[in-house]
C-alpha cells in the first residue's frame, strides 16, 4: 500500500477514485478524472487490494488527511467506497461489486498480474478464501440504505462480469435522479461509460451546490435539531401559580405530582367521579373555592433567572398545584396563551418538562417552527402512561380532569427527518430550491408535536381519542381507584387491539 497520488493545487477540493479488483491508483480512470475537472477538483486515488480491512485502513486515513467531497468507487471499488467513513462525502458507485464474497469466489487461488503498473512495485496477487470471509462483517446494501441521500450509482444492465445483480439489489434505494441505468457499456466503465459518469458527477456536483448546509442524513438531521439554537424573541418572563385548597366533601382525592402519595407534602387534589357523554371522567371541582389560578403582584419579570428566584420563594407553600414560567415576546399579551417557550414545574419546583412547541413558533421561519418539537430522550409520557388532561368546558367555567391513558408518543427526530426527505424529494422534483426551504418564512414545520390520549372506550369514529399539547397533561401517580386502572387499560388494549388488526389488513 502506497501514499496517495496526488494532483494539481491543494487548494482545490478533492474528489477520491478507488478502483477496482486487480487494478491500481496508476490506472486510467484516475488520469481520465482529473483531465476532466482540472481547474475544479483535485483528483487522488489510494492504491487498494481485495483485502476489505486493509483497504478501508488505506481509504479512511486518505479521508481524514484530505476531506474528499466526492468519493468514487468502480466494481470493488464501489463497495469499498460504500463501507468507509465518506462523513459528508457523496459517494457514486458504477458497476458496484456488492456482494464481493461470492461475486470474487471464482478467483480465489490463483495468481493474478494486475491490470496496470502498480505503484506499490508488486504485480501478482493471490486472492484467499480467509479474505474473502473477511467481507461477511459488511453489508454494501444495508450502507445504501443508510446513507441513500448520499449516494449516487450508475450501473449497466450489459456487466459482462455482475450481470444485473447491482441493478436489483440498488432499485429503490437511491433517489431516481442519481441512479442511472445504461445498457451501452460493459463491467469496465470506459468510453460510453465515463460520458455517463461524467454527466452524473456533475448532477451530484450541482445538489451540493444547491443542498449547501441541509442535512443529508439521519445523523446530520440528528445533530442539526440537538444543537439548533434557541429562538432569541425580545419579550418577558410570566410566572403563574396554580393552588387549591382541599374540599371535605366525599371526593375522589388523587395526587397530580411526580412523588407518591407517601412522599407528597401538600394536600391532595379534590376529583370527583363523573359520567360525561356517556363516559366515565373523573372531574375537578369548578368553584373558586377548589381551583384557583392567580399571579402574584410582580407576575411579569425581565429575566428567566428573576422569574425563577420568585417562583423559589413560593416553592413549599400549602396548596399550590404547579408552577409555569413562560417567556412572551413583546407584543403579545400574556392572557392570549401563546408562549415561545415554557417550564413546567411540580409543587416542590422541580422541572417537570420544556417545550419550544407552540402557536408563536408555527409562525417562525423553519427550523425555529414546531418542525422540531420534542427530542425522543426528553419525552416526559411514554405510551401506557395514566395521566390526567386538564380540559375546560366550552361552555361554562367549569374545569374537567379528565383521566386518561397515552396511546401514541408525539413525534420523533427520526419521524421528522422522514418528512424533511419527502420535502427534499418534492422540492428536487419541482425544480425547487433544496438549501433554503428549513428557512422559508411560511414553511409550516411538521405535525403538531402533542400526545394523542385516549380518555374513554376506543370506537371507530375516534371520538375518544385527542391530540393534547403537552402542557396540559399532568402525570398521574399511584394509588389510583384499581377499578380506573383496569378501565383505562382496558381502553388502551383495545385501542391497540384495533391497531394491530387495522395495519394487518393493509
Amino acid at each position: 500500500m502506497n501514499d496517495i497520488v496526488e494532483n494539481i493545487s491543494d487548494t482545490l477540493p478533492v474528489m477520491m477514485y478507488l478502483h477496482g479488483f486487480m487494478s491500481g491508483a496508476n490506472g486510467a480512470k484516475q488520469r481520465q478524472l482529473q483531465r476532466q475537472f482540472k481547474g475544479r477538483y483535485r483528483v487522488i486515488a489510494p492504491e487498494l487490494d481485495a483485502d476489505p480491512d486493509s483497504s478501508l485502513e488505506v481509504i479512511n486515513r486518505a479521508i481524514r488527511e484530505e476531506h474528499p467531497e466526492i468519493i468514487i468507487g468502480t466494481s470493488l471499488g464501489g463497495f469499498m467506497a460504500l463501507e468507509c467513513e465518506s462523513g459528508d462525502a457523496d459517494v457514486v458507485i458504477v458497476n458496484p461489486c456488492l456482494f464481493p464474497k461470492s461475486q470474487l469466489a471464482q478467483w480465489v487461488g490463483e495468481e493474478h498480474t494486475y491490470f496496470c503498473k502498480r505503484l506499490d512495485g508488486v504485480q501478482t496477487y493471490t486472492l484467499t478464501q480467509a479474505t474473502l470471509d473477511k467481507y461477511e462483517r459488511y453489508d454494501a446494501v444495508q450502507s445504501v440504505r443508510d446513507n441513500s441521500p448520499r449516494v449516487s450509482a450508475m450501473c449497466s444492465t450489459a456487466d459482462d462480469l455482475l450481470g444485473d445483480s447491482h441493478v436489483k439489489a440498488l432499485t429503490g434505494l437511491i433517489w431516481d435522479s442519481f441512479f442511472k441505468v445504461v445498457d451501452d457499456f460493459g463491467h469496465q466503465c470506459k468510453d460510453a461509460g465515463m460520458t455517463h459518469l461524467y454527466d452524473l458527477l456533475e448532477l451530484v456536483i450541482d445538489r451540493r451546490r444547491r443542498m449547501g448546509g441541509s442535512p443529508r442524513s439521519f445523523s446530520d438531521f440528528e445533530e442539526m435539531v440537538r444543537s439548533r439554537p434557541q429562538p432569541e424573541v425580545p419579550g418577558f418572563y410570566c410566572l403563574t401559580v396554580r393552588s387549591y385548597e382541599p374540599d371535605q366533601m366525599d371526593l375522589k382525592r388523587e395526587y397530580v405530582n411526580r412523588q407518591t402519595a407517601e412522599e407528597a407534602t401538600c394536600d391532595p387534589m379534590p376529583f370527583r367521579l363523573v359520567r360525561r357523554n356517556g363516559d366515565v371522567a373523573v372531574r375537578m371541582m369548578p368553584s373558586d373555592r377548589n381551583v384557583k389560578v392567580f399571579n402574584p403582584d410582580s407576575a411579569d419579570y425581565a429575566t428567566f433567572h428573576e422569574a425563577t428566584e420568585a417562583m423559589n420563594g413560593l416553592v413549599g407553600s400549602k396548596g399550590i398545584l404547579d408552577f409555569e414560567i413562560r417567556h412572551y415576546p413583546f407584543g403579545i399579551m400574556s392572557q392570549t396563551h401563546r408562549y415561545v417557550e415554557s417550564w413546567m414545574y411540580d409543587f416542590r419546583g422541580s422541572l417537570i418538562q420544556k417545550s419550544t412547541c407552540s402557536p408563536v413558533h408555527n409562525r417562525q421561519p423553519g427550523i425555529y417552527g414546531k418542525f422540531f418539537g420534542h427530542l425522543p430522550d426528553s419525552l416526559p409520557y411514554r405510551k401506557g402512561d395514566i395521566v390526567i388532561v386538564f380540559e375546560p368546558s366550552p361552555n361554562s367555567n367549569r374545569t374537567y380532569a379528565m383521566m386518561g391513558v397515552i396511546a401514541e408518543e408525539p413525534h420523533t427526530v427520526k419521524k421528522g427527518y422522514e418528512y424533511y426527505r419527502r420535502v427534499v424529494k418534492r422540492r428536487e422534483r419541482d425544480g425547487l430550491p433544496v438549501c433554503d426551504w428549513l428557512d422559508e418564512e411560511n414553511y409550516p414545520g411538521y405535525e403538531n408535536d402533542r400526545y394523542l390520549v385516549q380518555t374513554g372506550f376506543y370506537n371507530e369514529s375516534m371520538n375518544t381519542l385527542s391530540y393534547r399539547h403537552p402542557m396540559e397533561i399532568f402525570p398521574v401517580k399511584f394509588p389510583v381507584c384499581y377499578a380506573m386502572v383496569d378501565l383505562m387499560m382496558q381502553w388502551h388494549s383495545q385501542y391497540c387491539e384495533f391497531k394491530r388488526v387495522f395495519h394487518n389488513d393493509c
